[in-house]
């Protein structure tokens, strides 16, 4: 192997560690971040629950017709989970949300 090319691997090497040093921390973002989102749509009145969760279904619906890619149709339900998890949580029936 060349030298060049051994210094390519070992940048990339380099580079592959720095980010999974850090994925612990993004980890644990992510965790926080989502228990602060359930904190706020449990907060919200059946109503609202019923308008985000509608809301959050358009979006994920437009972005599935509009061809875009799996990880963004994936990120784009999480806040349509969050929103059935707390309905169901309320004891709402799923008619309540789809009237």
């Amino acid at each position: 192997m060349a030298k060049n090319e051994t210094r390519k691997v070992d940048t990339l090497v380099e580079r592959g560690r720095a980010v999974l040093d850090r994925a612990p921390d993004v980890a644990d973002s992510a965790r926080d971040l989502l228990a602060g989102a359930e904190d706020h749509v449990n907060g919200l009145s059946d109503m609202g629950i019923i308008a985000a969760s509608g809301f959050a279904l358009g979006v994920s619906t437009g972005l599935l017709l509009a061809g875009a890619p799996r990880a963004i149709l994936i990120l784009s339900m999480i806040p349509l989970a969050l929103m059935v998890r707390s309905a169901s949580a309320r004891g709402m029936r799923p008619a309540a949300l789809v009237n």
